[in-house]
């Protein structure tokens, strides 16, 4: 029953991101993907974490280019 349950939860997570693979345009197939990222964190994490969209900034300055989620 509990293999269930998380099969049925992979295959919605599995299911929102393919459709983020139809969004023709770069820049809003990687926000939708992160945004879909950050929903299913924000749903299964304990409460006492939050998820969010952030630029990261290595200690020699560098700014990430690819999807950032902080938790």
């Amino acid at each position: 029953m509990l293999k269930d349950l998380y099969v049925g939860v992979q295959n919605e997570m599995l299911n929102n991101l393919n459709i983020s693979k139809i969004i023709n345009h770069n820049v809003e197939k990687g926000n939708a993907s992160e945004n879909n990222w950050i929903e299913w964190f924000n749903t299964y994490l304990p409460k006492r974490y939050h998820t969010d969209k952030a630029f990261v900034i290595d200690s020699n300055d560098k700014v990430s280019e690819q999807i950032d989620i902080v938790i």
